[in-house]
């Protein structure tokens, strides 16, 4: 992890949903809730950015579904407690300067928009809702993005 003194503003961190091999079983179970051990671990109080990057390799699917793989999203964050993660994101002072929580997804090296934008903000507002309603949490569109 990163050293006491380290002044960390921007993170970035990438959560792969699939395995390469196009296997249905998600990665991350035997991991358990690793995310907010990575981020609990920050003692740094400059924290102004995080992006977490959703990573779905869905080659066999031309185009990608983008509800399923926005499924396996909400999967991942469920499997993760995300609602400690919210807490630690929206009530801790060690957060306070934490302006945004950007989330994207990405299948197949291409970067989609949410398929329904309705079924995500009901997604993320029942899991994130202190993030939510501090308006720090962002659905991330980069278009023309070449990853």
């Amino acid at each position: 992890f990163l050293l006491p003194s380290t002044q960390l503003r921007s993170l970035a961190v990438h959560c792969y949903l699939s395995a390469p091999s196009g296997d249905e079983r998600n990665l991350h179970d035997n991991y358990g809730a690793w995310l907010y051990d990575l981020l609990d671990g920050i003692t740094s109080m400059d924290l102004m950015e995080l992006g977490i990057w959703f990573m779905a390799n869905h080659e066999s699917e031309n185009p990608p579904d983008g509800g399923r793989v926005l499924q396996r999203a909400v999967e991942f964050l469920d499997q993760q407690e995300i609602w400690k993660l919210d807490f630690l994101l929206g009530a801790t002072r060690r957060f306070e300067n934490l302006a945004c929580v950007q989330m994207c997804l990405v299948c197949g090296g291409e970067v989609l928009k949410p398929p329904d934008s309705g079924g995500w903000d009901a997604a993320t507002t029942a899991r994130l809702p202190l993030l939510q309603a501090q308006g720090r949490l962002r659905w991330v569109d980069l278009q023309g993005l070449q990853l």
